[in-house]
């Protein structure tokens, strides 16, 4: 069937992709090679071009939602940078200390934010990351 599909999809028939990934789905089988680019970027662009809900906060977009996470991991990166400068005695200070020069070196960017937010960023990635090594 999956070979059916790739016939369909290369004729010109989108529908031939997208009856190969529900089969994968539904039958727990593996994305076709031929299929896998084509749908990262369809489910890539519905996330990122999907309206959604309008708003902020939880019921946000996944437009939204995808920036915010971007804005979390971009002040995690900053925040993860300075922590490690204290911990090895490079430049000196407490925690709070390296949230608030990772608020210094974000100013002007999309992810600036007061030292509390990047501390609360930094906390929200640190615990998806421990989720997923627990999994």
């Amino acid at each position: 069937m999956m070979l059916q599909y790739r016939q369909q999809y290369e004729r010109g028939d989108p529908l031939g992709l997208i009856q190969a990934m529900r089969h994968a789905i539904m039958w727990s089988l593996p994305v076709p090679d031929w299929a896998s680019e084509h749908a990262l970027k369809a489910i890539e662009f519905y996330y990122t071009e999907n309206g959604g809900a309008p708003g902020r906060g939880k019921t946000g977009s996944l437009r939204a939602k995808a920036k915010r996470d971007r804005i979390d991991r971009w002040r995690h990166r900053a925040a993860d940078r300075e922590l490690a400068m204290r911990q090895y005695g490079i430049i000196g200070g407490s925690k709070e200390a390296a949230f608030q020069r990772a608020s210094d070196s974000l100013k002007h960017t999309p992810a600036q934010g007061e030292p509390r937010q990047i501390k609360r960023s930094y906390a929200k990635v640190e615990k998806s990351f421990k989720q997923n090594s627990d999994q």
